[in-house]
């Protein structure tokens, strides 16, 4: 699976949701690889080789924050960078974190026409988040060391997470099958 985080932040809320699901997908035997596209230089985006990325993953998703009720322009310069079959036979999963509740569905909204218009299959779940969805855990919990502390996606976001992954990961198996072998998936 490749992931890509569309803030033009490092380190930010947007990462946290992404690496959150990227670690559920690992943790059912997915290789999981990530691009942070507020580490790659403006200017740089054309020699991330991103379409060669995509080609050699079953799956992938798609991380944006939520900017003024869309998905960010920097993840909208780097799927430019796809050819119009970009995801062909491709899983994709979806996530946004905005400010409320409610504000990441309209992006999705918008990922999902994006990815569907570049040939991929968007899994029915979408995770959006918001701050209200995580947690600070601090020491003494897990492997944190004394003194430490760690924000992590409460037990609601963490069951959607993990229906989340399944659902990717079912969905890019299936896919292997039927796209993979060139076999008719059958009636429907």
């Amino acid at each position: 699976m490749l992931v890509i985080i569309g803030s033009p932040r490092p380190h930010s809320s947007t990462g946290l949701l992404a690496a959150a699901c990227a670690d559920a997908v690992g943790s059912s035997g997915g290789e999981v690889r990530s691009i942070e596209l507020a580490r790659v230089p403006r200017g740089d985006l054309s020699r991330l080789a991103l379409p060669e990325k995509v080609d050699a993953v079953d799956a992938v998703v798609l991380a944006s924050p939520v900017h003024h009720s869309g998905y960010s322009g920097l993840l909208k310069t780097a799927l430019d960078e796809l050819p119009r079959t970009g995801f062909a036979g491709k899983a994709v999963g979806l996530l946004a974190h905005g400010s409320g509740p409610r504000t990441g569905n309209v992006v999705c909204d918008q990922l999902r026409t994006v990815a569907r218009s570049l040939g991929g299959w968007v899994v029915p779940t979408q995770i959006t988040a918001c701050p209200e969805d995580f947690v600070v855990v601090r020491e003494g919990r897990g492997s944190l060391p004394a003194g430490g502390t760690a924000t992590v996606p409460d037990a609601a976001l963490t069951d959607r997470i993990d229906r989340f992954a399944a659902e990717l990961h079912r969905c890019a198996a299936m896919l292997r099958l039927t796209v993979g072998t060139g076999a008719e998936a059958g009636p429907v």
